[in-house]
């Protein structure tokens, strides 16, 4: 049988007693209350939100799972969107809401104010001016907290009191939807790069192939898929021997590519293999294909068009950065 708990008076004259009473209290599992009380938005529809009203070129939502705060429930949702349409040079915008309310005074005066300061947002790939406060950057950060009993700071029910166990789950939601926005800027900056050193080459290969022509006299070198191997890219070639059409995908990167590519005819294609897909639309037909090509592996589509014939490909799934079409 189990001891008989301590009296109060027992407790209050010990402190061993009162510090082990507290330690078992600690220890002890207590059924956590039920969540399905809850309204949460979710982070699909959170996201859905922000696409609604923002026109920005990035989106990310999450949502965590139910916490307890005095014996109440708790979930906390957070989303960003960033980019587009959104103003630059001035703070980020914060939407905050309780129970699917919005609170549109006392921002301030707001945990969730207080929570967004304190990041360091710098990490995230937002200008963060001393390192504490309001980010700045073109976006907005949407913060949802549902819960039986929203602790507000007010009757008025304007903001959200500084709960420590409430601003960890706003906390840890924000951070969770900025590490997507900082994958995002990653790779933003990446492509800008790799564009960069794209447009350089595209400027400077032609000028060396006329030269290295020029200087010894012979015919000037073929410098089409010259890009796609610098650069790394997946190239796509057109060659035709008669009626014989070949689309030859070279992937030139240390990993595979599935693009979806299609190929528009202006006259019937036969002998197309199992691997595409023949789609006629109002007199143009569409060679659809989509391969595996492992890093530095080759593919090639070929089928047959009879006489005069007019191409144009379409290369969807790989960044137009990685992609060097000649076709």
């Amino acid at each position: 049988m189990p001891d008989d708990p301590p009296k109060v008076r027992e407790a209050a004259a010990s402190r061993d007693v009162a510090s082990e009473l507290l330690e078992a209290m600690r220890a002890t599992d207590i059924l956590a209350p039920p969540t399905d009380c809850l309204a949460p938005i979710t982070d699909e529809l959170v996201e859905a939100g922000l696409r609604k009203e923002f026109d920005a070129d990035f989106y990310a939502a999450s949502t965590r799972d139910a916490e307890v705060h005095g014996g109440d429930p708790f979930i906390v949702e957070a989303g960003i969107a960033y980019g587009g349409e959104l103003e630059e040079g001035g703070g980020v915008d914060l939407l905050r809401f309780a129970n699917r309310v919005p609170l549109v005074y006392q921002r301030g005066a707001c945990a969730t104010t207080d929570v967004v300061k304190r990041i360091g947002w710098r990490n995230y790939g937002l200008d963060q001016p001393g390192g504490s406060g309001m980010p700045n950057g073109p976006a907005v950060i949407s913060i949802h907290v549902a819960s039986t009993n929203v602790p507000f700071t007010s009757e008025s029910k304007d903001a959200l009191a500084n709960i420590p166990e409430i601003e960890d789950e706003i906390e840890l939601a924000v951070r969770e939807a900025a590490r997507e926005l900082k994958s995002f800027l990653n790779k933003r900056r990446s492509m800008q790069k790799r564009r960069e050193k794209q447009d350089v080459l595209g400027r400077i290969l032609p000028e060396m192939a006329d030269k290295v022509s020029e200087v010894t006299g012979s015919r000037r070198p073929n410098i089409d898929g010259a890009m796609a191997r610098i650069m790394n890219n997946v190239g796509v070639e057109r060659e035709r021997d008669g009626d014989t059409v070949r689309l030859v995908v070279e992937n030139h990167s240390d990993r595979a590519e599935e693009p979806d590519v299609t190929d528009i005819v202006s006259v019937e294609p036969t002998d197309v293999p199992e691997a595409a897909t023949v789609v006629d639309l109002d007199g143009e037909w569409f060679v659809k294909w989509t391969p595996t090509v492992a890093g530095g592996e080759t593919a090639t589509l070929q089928y047959t068009v009879a006489g005069d014939a007019e191409f144009d490909v379409n290369v969807d799934g790989i960044e137009a950065e990685k992609l060097t079409v000649n076709a």
